[in-house]
């Protein structure tokens, strides 16, 4: 999943610590999702913004097998971390047998 946000937008200030909480809890020890949250400043990669047609802010997006989705709905930590549990697989976590 990615963010794209401008640093001096007020939405994308707000969201940005709830998007930082999501990362850790969806990847809390750096190896064991299959899921990625990462976040594209299109003040500093405006050519990456550019190419994917980001018109607002912040802007949620997520690939699957090289498909673009926008990501609709809420922006919460609960309501974006229910959205990654029901939309994405975690790969097999060999600490967590009866989890995976």
């Amino acid at each position: 999943m990615i963010k794209y946000f401008q640093p001096w937008c007020a939405h994308s200030i707000c969201v940005g610590p709830i998007w930082d909480a999501l990362a850790e809890a969806v990847n809390p020890d750096g190896d064991s999702s299959s899921v990625f949250i990462y976040d594209v400043s299109c003040a500093d990669y405006e050519d990456i913004c550019k190419e994917a047609g980001i018109l607002a802010y912040s802007t949620i997006r997520y690939y699957i097998k090289g498909t673009e989705h926008d990501c609709s709905g809420g922006l919460s930590f609960e309501t974006l971390k229910e959205f990654v549990k029901d939309n994405f697989k975690t790969k097999c976590d060999i600490h967590n047998i009866d989890g995976t």
